[in-house]
């Protein structure tokens, strides 16, 4: 999305559960234990929403998440870095 001057690059936490065993496979995202690390900044990303759900830990670095996205994240266990 294009607004203003500004580019509005945001992904859904449905998308992460989708992709998230081919990031780890790729080497994009890291998995230790039971917690995935996920760089959604260096990936081009800026802001996480709340649609779906997540089984995963994440521990997931961005600038901005919505609250919807926040509380599911932390619910399962996981944690939001700010970028």
């Amino acid at each position: 999305m294009f607004c203003c001057g500004i580019e509005n690059n945001s992904i859904n936490l449905k998308t992460i559960e989708e992709m998230c065993d081919a990031w780890v496979a790729d080497g994009i995202a890291t998995k230790k234990g039971k917690i995935v690390s996920l760089n959604l900044q260096s990936m081009g990303y800026d802001k996480l929403l709340g649609t779906g759900s997540t089984k995963q830990l994440y521990k997931l670095t961005i600038n901005a998440a919505s609250a919807k996205a926040v509380e599911k994240i932390e619910a399962a266990g996981g944690e939001i870095l700010n970028g």
